[in-house]
């Protein structure tokens, strides 16, 4: 299969991706300065091993270029953030009230813009506003954590924001691309056939998030017209999950050949292309395509020499 051509990033990839990648956080640390004790640094922020740090720089060009990129060298690890309050105000948050989070991050990020809102009016410079703020913090995220509680006792967490429910709709095919580009999945799987001689093999695509979001995967399910839901609640997880032969012909290659994937990740779209291939052409039935579909599967996700 020829080479797909990466188009410019769209608004609604960029909502996906951010929604399986990115976090929206409010660090404090104390401050002996100011009345209040405590500085407050909001952060929109996507960490990707350093293989996709092109991907960053084309996000951040996006973003109109503010905030900055650097290396974890440590964790062989980039990340993008933005935390200047103003950029925050002006550039990253009128995205996302006009292209919308779909997963539960979304509350989140209604939290981390009153806070953003409260800090660009002041309000944290008050005791009494960054206590407000401490209370929005223990809201987010995981912030009510016992370390947290124990650093910052007194603290009542605000009344959660309501969001509207999510229909079918609300899922575009941008927003599914940039959603796969963060969460998704292709690989193969190969075995023994005991019932006849040779190989059974698969290619398939999968998708995994916190179960808090399996309503939305039962939508992406229904907006893709197949596979399978599971959830794994001792492991607070939900998976999609699609194995079959022709709904990977019909709809998951011509669809990611439409509108390609801007990650790395794309490699190992092809190599499940050309796999697909192969077991359409019942070559895994023979030797010699056994030796190819291993090749690729040996060269796929954490297996790919970078």
């Amino acid at each position: 299969m020829e080479n797909l051509k990466i188009k410019e990033i769209k608004p609604l990839w960029v909502t996906g991706f951010s929604d399986g990648e990115s976090s929206f956080s409010v660090s404090i640390s104390r401050n002996t300065l100011y009345k209040t004790g405590f500085t407050f640094i909001p952060a929109f922020s996507i960490e990707l091993k350093d293989k996709d740090l092109d991907l960053l720089y084309k996000i951040q060009t996006f973003f109109k270029g503010v905030g900055k990129i650097h290396k974890i060298k440590s964790k062989g690890h980039v990340i993008y953030t933005v935390s200047s309050v103003n950029e925050l105000k002006e550039v990253i948050i009128p995205h996302f009230l006009n292209y919308p989070l779909l997963t539960v991050k979304r509350i989140s990020f209604l939290l981390f813009k009153e806070i953003v809102e409260l800090m660009y009016n002041k309000n944290h410079l008050s005791l009494d506003g960054a206590q407000y703020i401490i209370n929005i913090i223990v809201s987010m995220n995981r912030g009510r954590t016992k370390k947290f509680l124990e650093n910052f006792p007194g603290v009542v967490p605000v009344i959660l924001p309501k969001v509207n429910p999510l229909y079918i709709n609300d899922i575009s095919t941008d927003w599914f691309v940039g959603f796969t580009d963060a969460e998704g999945c292709f690989f193969i799987n190969i075995r023994l056939n005991r019932k006849k001689i040779g190989y059974w093999a698969s290619a398939g695509f999968s998708l995994v998030q916190h179960n808090r979001d399996i309503l939305l995967f039962k939508l992406l399910k229904e907006f893709l017209g197949g596979g399978s839901i599971i959830e794994e609640r001792n492991k607070n997880v939900v998976r999609f999950r699609a194995e079959k032969l022709a709904f990977m012909l019909e709809v998951i290659i011509p669809l990611f050949s439409k509108n390609p994937l801007q990650s790395s990740k794309v490699k190992d779209y092809l190599d499940f292309c050309s796999a697909c291939q192969l077991i359409k052409g019942k070559l895994h039935l023979t030797e010699d395509g056994v030796i190819k579909i291993k090749n690729l599967k040996n060269n796929m996700n954490s297996r790919r020499n970078y």
